[in-house]
């Protein structure tokens, strides 16, 4: 029986899409900008130096061509772009940018609680995988499940903003295996993109995708094990094998 339950977080979990547009397409219109006045802000010597516009545009430049990088490596270079010191007080200060952002209409999935907690209770070990948007640390993404009070459900969470390694690459499997010390014959992954079912076929283990939208899959992606409209349908599928 499957008793390792590793979850995606964003539209899986939580929902971070903005009212009528995908979060990130709020990053040069929003992020940036607030970046731009945090660093007026903070920073005498950049007050003169470009307009919000030119900020914005140069910024989403370089986080758009870094996919490699951290976000951190990324805003390392937009200060270096700019002629400014490192400083890890102005870096937080950044990314506290982008985690006011990414929370600021993100809200949990009304089934969301009373599921982690369900399955807790019935001795299934949970644990998480999650890309993190332009990865970001991880620490950004375990301070948003902490607010909306579900960290603690969770025997781990690891992401891959602190690893440099992103689904659908199967190491990431190997990665939460070795933190979770258990077998792959245990494991069942949850998400509700094609990325995860990819991902789960590529490690050899079953996927359950979360379909709340009704969509159809494209053509190269494989078929999910399991397929349900929302999270509460998982206890129709317990126990899983």
């Amino acid at each position: 029986m499957r008793d390792f339950f590793c979850f995606d977080l964003g539209e899986t979990l939580i929902n971070f899409n903005k009212p009528k547009r995908k979060w990130y397409t709020s990053l040069i219109g929003e992020v940036l900008p607030n970046m731009y006045t945090t660093l007026r802000k903070n920073y005498q010597d950049f007050k003169d130096i470009c307009t919000v516009k030119d900020f914005s545009n140069i910024g989403y430049k370089i986080i758009s061509e870094n996919r490699k990088l951290s976000m951190i490596k990324r805003l390392l270079l937009i200060l270096e772009h700019y002629n400014i010191p490192t400083q890890s007080d102005l870096i937080n200060l950044l990314l506290n940018d982008f985690y006011k952002n990414l929370i600021s209409d993100a809200f949990l999935y009304p089934e969301t609680i009373k599921v982690l907690k369900n399955l807790q209770e019935k001795g299934i070990v949970l644990g998480l995988w999650s890309n993190t948007p332009w990865e970001s640390p991880g620490f950004l993404m375990e301070k948003i499940m902490v607010h909306f009070k579900i960290r603690k459900y969770f025997s781990f969470v690891l992401f891959s903003g602190d690893h440099g390694i992103r689904k659908p690459d199967p190491l990431t499997f190997d990665l939460v295996l070795k933190k979770a010390l258990l077998e792959k014959s245990q494991m069942v992954y949850i998400g509700n993109a094609e990325v995860d079912i990819k991902t789960g076929s590529n490690f050899g283990i079953p996927t359950l995708w979360v379909n709340r939208e009704q969509k159809v899959l494209s053509k190269d992606c494989p078929t999910p094990e399991f397929i349900i409209e929302d999270l509460e349908g998982l206890f129709d599928l317990i126990p899983i094998n």
